[in-house]
């Protein structure tokens, strides 16, 4: 890795089969590049972590522990992370070629954010469900998240990383 990565994209892994090539793929098709990708293989039985072998890009680092969960994934990725936002990305994801770009922009644009979401399709099969995701205003989010005491999604990047482990809503 030539530059300290601004993100690290966390990716939980266990048995992902053919869909973790595409994933990953999409991931170093990034337009914006100052990223770590860091996988967690969680005790895969189906040979999709060896499929990976091919990349040499040095901004995919793969760690290896045994079956404990995704959560536990999550969690060895905070440990490991080097970057000031924090971005999750199932295996069986992929994403769009400027999705870090646009939610790092929107991060930069508002320091007072602790998180940023963007939207997704739902993919069954051959079918394409466009998401339904409808902007919401600073009050609203602030309500939702008081309500709810966190927000859990997986299209969101959060700002640093200290920040998860310490539970906090805001940034600086």
């Amino acid at each position: 890795m030539t530059a300290q990565p601004l993100v690290t994209v966390a990716v939980a892994a266990f048995d992902a089969g053919p869909l973790l090539v595409p994933s990953i793929e999409s991931l170093l098709a990034q337009t914006y590049a100052t990223i770590e990708i860091r996988l967690v293989d969680d005790g895969s039985t189906d040979g999709s972590i060896e499929l990976l072998e091919r990349f040499t890009d040095d901004r995919l680092i793969i760690d290896r522990q045994e079956n404990r969960g995704k959560a536990a994934a999550l969690n060895r990725v905070l440990d490991l992370a080097l970057g000031e936002y924090l971005l999750i990305h199932d295996a069986d994801d992929v994403s769009h070629p400027e999705r870090v770009a646009r939610l790092v922009d929107h991060m930069e644009r508002h320091e007072d954010l602790a998180a940023c979401y963007s939207n997704h399709d739902l993919v069954v099969g051959d079918r394409v469900i466009p998401g339904r995701i409808i902007g919401k205003s600073r009050a609203e989010c602030s309500s939702i998240t008081e309500r709810m005491k966190a927000v859990v999604d997986p299209t969101g990047m959060r700002s640093h990383v200290d920040d998860l482990r310490h539970q906090c809503l805001t940034r600086r």
